[in-house]
């Protein structure tokens, strides 16, 4: 019975515990407040992002674990999951609502040439569009391992049940050719101990399959915000803004959309503060040409 016991009690904990769980939590990231300025000083007019595949990859990344295989998406279509997101969407009214841009985002479908821009018929002097230049983030997921852990501990446990039962059953003498008896303490030891190894084998794996899943994401992006003079008919502004980052989430990134859901919006409060600081500076910089 002490014997069921210890197989029972980690194999119930198994089933309970061993599933990986989604990234629900990201770690908060605070919102940049923007300076907002005269209304009649609005010099701009945002026209949205400029983003293709000439310069993000199309190419989803494939990760295989256990036979399966699990697509983080290509740097493309990760872009366009942040773009959706509100925070990126914002920005364009974020601009307007502070009096730097006039936020035409919605209404601009061009290719963001110069041709374009020259025939582009803008409010204000100034015309500013953001390229995507990198958009792109790695994964390790320890929770596509989890179950294969979980998998391997509840055998060892059921191994080690059947050799401790094994071993109980067999009686403590055993009758000689010579009609004498023998004791079977050292095949009885055998089996028990060969259990035990099993059992602290499997409670191994029990905990590590049992233990919270981590994803490790690696983020790089780079965004140049460009700044167009409709009365030169040239380029008078280009600078990036740029995010690096290596961040440990709970929760399993692959297994779950929701997790790659929350993860988009957390980058893409990021970029949003990024942007904002860097308008704010572009803002000031032309008040200065004025």
């Amino acid at each position: 019975m002490k014997v069921l016991k210890c197989f029972c009690i980690p194999l119930i904990s198994l089933l309970l515990f061993s599933c990986a769980s989604a990234i629900t939590r990201t770690g908060a990231v605070s919102e940049y407040q923007m300076k907002t300025t005269n209304p009649e000083s609005v010099q701009m007019e945002f026209i949205g992002y400029k983003a293709d595949t000439a310069l993000l990859s199309t190419t989803p990344e494939i990760i295989t674990s256990r036979s399966k295989t699990y697509t983080v998406m290509s740097p493309y279509d990760q872009w366009k999951s942040i773009m959706e997101t509100s925070s990126l969407r914002k920005i364009g009214s974020t601009l307007q609502e502070k009096n730097i841009a006039r936020d035409q985002s919605y209404a601009y479908f061009g290719i963001y040439s110069l041709q374009e821009l020259e025939l582009y018929k803008s409010k204000t002097r100034y015309v500013t569009f953001i390229e995507v230049v990198k958009n792109k983030y790695t994964v390790s997921d320890n929770g596509l391992n989890k179950n294969l852990y979980a998998g391997i501990g509840a055998t060892s446990l059921g191994l080690g049940l059947l050799y401790h039962i094994i071993g109980a059953s067999i009686s403590a003498e055993r009758t000689n050719a010579y009609g004498g008896k023998e004791s079977n303490s050292g095949i009885k030891s055998f089996f028990h101990i060969f259990g035990v190894g099993l059992d602290l084998t499997g409670l191994g794996f029990l905990i590590a399959g049992g233990s919270e899943a981590k994803s490790v994401i690696t983020f790089d992006g780079i965004y140049n915000i460009y700044v167009y003079d409709s009365h030169a008919k040239e380029i008078i502004y280009k600078d990036a803004v740029t995010l690096n980052s290596k961040e440990t989430f709970k929760g399993s990134y692959l297994l779950y959309k929701e997790s790659q859901t929350a993860v988009s919006e957390y980058y893409a409060k990021q970029i949003c503060n990024e942007v904002l600081k860097k308008y704010d500076a572009i803002n000031h910089w032309l008040s200065t040409k004025s």
